[in-house]
């Protein structure tokens, strides 16, 4: 590598993205949305949940501030039997570097009277 290239993968925009995780997070952004999806990131250790454009149309919700942590989200779950966090965060399988996969589904109160199926996949 000559001194004029840099390698971006050790350049950090702030809030720990370096500049191609950042590129890549939008790209997924536009592709979910492009797909009528939303996605979403849960940093557990402050509880903050961060949505992908097109949740706040996607779950009925007027305000997607009103979803800014996991309590909020949870809040609005019709549950049966353990909670979302039990399943995705009391798995049995161990973290061996690429996270655990999950996968389920449930219901969400919206703000129309309604509910609507989620369908939760990612990895913890």
């Amino acid at each position: 590598m000559d001194s004029k290239t840099q390698d971006v993968r050790r350049v950090d925009v702030g809030g720990g993205f370096g500049i191609v995780e950042a590129q890549a997070e939008d790209v997924l952004k536009s592709a979910v949305t492009a797909v009528g999806d939303a996605a979403y990131r849960w940093s557990i250790d402050n509880d903050t949940l961060s949505w992908s454009p097109g949740a706040q149309a996607l779950l009925g919700i007027s305000d997607i501030s009103k979803m800014a942590t996991h309590r909020d989200f949870a809040a609005r779950l019709v549950t049966e039997g353990l909670s979302r966090y039990e399943l995705i965060c009391r798995s049995r399988e161990s973290d061996t570097g690429a996270g655990v996969p999950y996968e389920l589904e449930y219901q969400v109160c919206d703000d129309f009277g309604g509910m609507r199926w989620v369908e939760d996949r990612g990895r913890w």
